[in-house]
């Protein structure tokens, strides 16, 4: 049997919140899990970079991709809306 819930849709001023996350990262209170990222795992490479890389919205012409620091300011903003705490 399927059970489905409501589907809360949610939309961040991810660059307002920006900062809290930067905040808690550079705390340490921010980890990833143990082998994100290795050879092999593409979509782990992939979020790592674009994480460690990103810098800001615009470079030159361009814009930067920000999907991975867009999610991780989310998934924070998430977790604290729902009583998690960063120790």
């Amino acid at each position: 049997m399927l059970f489905c819930s409501q589907i809360d849709y949610k939309h961040y001023r991810v660059n307002e919140l920006s900062k809290n996350a930067q905040f808690h990262y550079n705390n340490g209170a921010i980890l990833f899990p143990e082998g994100l990222g290795r050879k092999g795992d593409e979509e782990g490479e992939l979020f790592l970079e674009q994480f460690h890389g990103f810098a800001g919205k615009r470079e030159g012409n361009h814009k930067l991709k920000d999907d991975a620091p867009d999610a991780l300011i989310c998934a924070i903003q998430l977790a604290f809306e729902n009583n998690y705490r960063f120790w």
